[in-house]
């Protein structure tokens, strides 16, 4: 008669525990989503062939001076994404802290 009386009051007061535990639920961190346009390594500088004559070698000029103009804005776009990445980043850490 003892045993099934004890093993209702364990169950009884291991429900009435469970029910006193704080469960803490951390919402997932931002993501940082970056395009793949901005992470394409850059293109090299033509290769200049011997004998080349002058207006080929201004159109590989201005070909190269776009490649590194476009290099150098995607440059520019990722360290922006990346301080703003930063910075969300730690608003959700303070946000944790209260």
């Amino acid at each position: 008669m003892l045993k099934p009386l004890l093993c209702v009051t364990v169950i009884a007061m291991a429900i009435s525990l469970g029910g006193c535990a704080t469960r803490i639920v951390v919402p997932p961190a931002p993501g940082c989503p970056v395009p793949a346009s901005l992470v394409e390594e850059c293109p090299k500088p033509a290769v200049l062939e011997d004998g080349i004559n002058y207006g080929d070698l201004l159109l590989k000029q201005q070909s190269d001076r776009r490649s590194l103009e476009l290099c150098a804005s995607n440059q520019r776009a990722l360290k922006r994404l990346v301080a703003e990445c930063k910075a969300e980043l730690e608003r959700y850490n303070a946000s944790l802290q209260r």
